[in-house]
């Protein structure tokens, strides 16, 4: 009898332990079909098939200042506010979504974020980061979703970090004079 209560309870207790989380999935490369790495006239070409963004076509599209790269500014319907999609040797390198505060919150967006890819690698209070060997992923207040595509990023991180050494040293050169 004492066998058999043991084991009741015991099967009991397995109900009561929660089950493993599902494995993360792999991080999307875009949103609504616009990937990252697509060339320019194919994001503009969805843009306008898409009834989700309100794409004015030339009128949403400028260059980043300093270089020849593409930037698509529109508008996006109830949630986003601002939609921007930056190109880098005309592929797409960067989504930034901005969100509607007022018909989304931070803290539901990064839970979901959370049960779709596990917990962030890096985590603050202003920014919550996932990343895999292709994609990154950040969740920043008040409330911005940006998708980068790693290798573009690190290639202009890199290039970024030669022109501020490049900097040091000529104010180094300066200094040296006096």
């Amino acid at each position: 009898m004492r066998v058999y209560g043991l084991l009741v309870m015991c099967v009991s207790l397995l109900w009561i332990v929660p089950e493993e989380a599902p494995p993360p999935q792999p991080i999307q490369r875009g949103f609504r079909g616009i990937q990252l790495g697509e060339a320019v006239e194919v994001v503009k070409e969805k843009l306008k098939r898409d009834t989700f963004f309100f794409y004015r076509e030339e009128l949403d599209v400028s260059f980043s200042p300093g270089r020849d790269d593409i930037i698509i500014q529109t508008r996006a319907w109830k949630y986003i506010t601002n939609a921007q999609f930056q190109f880098y040797n005309e592929r797409l390198s960067l989504i930034v979504l901005q969100l509607d505060t007022t018909q989304l919150d931070y803290f539901g967006m990064y839970r979901k974020f959370v049960e779709k890819y596990g917990d962030p690698e890096e985590f603050s209070p202003s920014l919550a980061r996932w990343s895999d060997e292709k994609t990154i992923l950040i969740l920043e207040r008040p409330l911005t979703v940006k998708y980068l595509d790693r290798a573009s990023h690190e290639e202009l991180t890199q290039g970024k970090a030669v022109l501020q050494s490049t900097e040091d040293m000529a104010r180094e050169a300066f200094m040296d004079l006096f």
